[in-house]
């Protein structure tokens, strides 16, 4: 372990204040200070929220996977034959194929409908489709692969929402900062060119 009074750890010590700008540089205005402390806080925070976006990440995964077991144990599989396929009304400038399908339920009543978007239909014309008890046609439970997908969708986008707010708060802080350094400027600038020429700002 290294001794903080040795030399070398105290160098050390030193060259990691100057480079994160907090030693005691008498040309460091106390804004270049306090923009430095402002920047190691922003990293810190960066930092920290990588975890907090693991942490969403898994609720929103959790969420997911109990809401598609749910579903798997409420709904229940049967075969629908095609019947027809068309467009929907146009909505703005899109229209949408809608697949109409009849199927019957484990009671052996008739259902027919639109197939919800993404049913896989085969070459023989026949689907899978998920139905309730009432034998109404449902979208599929997500997949496992689904849940994971959108669990670490959810985390990026909110470690990158995070990282956006960080680097808005600090360019925000670092503007008033500069306007503050800028009239520090003026003011002494003002009170040096007083001194060469001997009038009193």
């Amino acid at each position: 372990m290294d001794d903080p009074d040795h030399p070398a750890a105290t160098f050390r010590t030193h060259r990691l204040l100057r480079l994160l700008g907090l030693d005691r540089n008498p040309l460091r205005r106390r804004t270049d200070h306090a923009e430095s402390i402002l920047l190691l806080a922003a990293m810190v925070v960066a930092l920290l929220l990588v975890p907090v976006a693991c942490a969403i990440g898994t609720s929103v995964h959790a969420t997911a996977v109990q809401r598609a077991a749910e579903e798997r144990d409420s709904l229940h599989v049967v075969t629908a034959t095609v019947i027809g396929d068309h467009l929907a009304a146009p909505s703005g400038v899109l229209t949408r194929p809608i697949t109409s399908a009849a199927w019957l339920d484990d009671a052996g009543r008739a259902h027919s409908g639109v197939l919800p978007p993404g049913a896989d239909v085969g070459a023989d014309g026949r689907a899978r489709v998920w139905i309730d008890d009432e034998g109404r046609a449902h979208p599929a439970p997500a997949s496992p692969t689904d849940d994971v997908l959108v669990a670490v969708t959810t985390a990026f986008l909110a470690l990158i929402l995070g990282w956006i707010l960080v680097a808005a708060v600090v360019g925000a802080v670092r503007t008033g900062m500069e306007h503050r350094r800028l009239a520090d400027w003026e003011r002494e600038w003002r009170i040096v060119g007083a001194s060469w020429t001997g009038h009193t700002p």
